[in-house]
């Protein structure tokens, strides 16, 4: 991904869920809209995991989105990006409760 690989990484997570991607609105919108109760946040980085303080600050963001555009649900698309030659690797950190509700769904 190039220098805007954050933003490449919305249009991927928006294409894959069937969403939209928002882009940057400067006011508390989920990154990904138009999915079924559900508000989506996008972070790209190429820093390793996050630590606590920044995990905590992207779901207060997730939370407070979510709940200011009427969704019952949040959740972070988390993209981590090591150097040249490394595979991406995805990740998805979602409310357990909403976890559960997704995997009775299913079965």
């Amino acid at each position: 991904m190039s220098d805007q690989s954050w933003k490449q990484w919305e249009r991927e997570v928006a294409t894959d869920l069937g969403g939209e991607r928002t882009g940057p609105r400067g006011f508390a919108v989920p990154d990904v809209v138009g999915l079924d109760d559900v508000g989506v946040e996008c972070k790209y980085t190429r820093n390793g995991w996050p630590n606590k303080s920044k995990w905590s600050k992207w779901m207060t963001q997730a939370k407070h989105n979510s709940e200011v555009n009427g969704y019952s649900w949040w959740g972070i698309f988390l993209c981590l990006a090591g150097g040249k030659g490394t595979k991406q690797e995805k990740y998805v950190l979602i409310p357990y409760d909403y976890f559960v509700e997704l995997y009775m769904k299913g079965n």
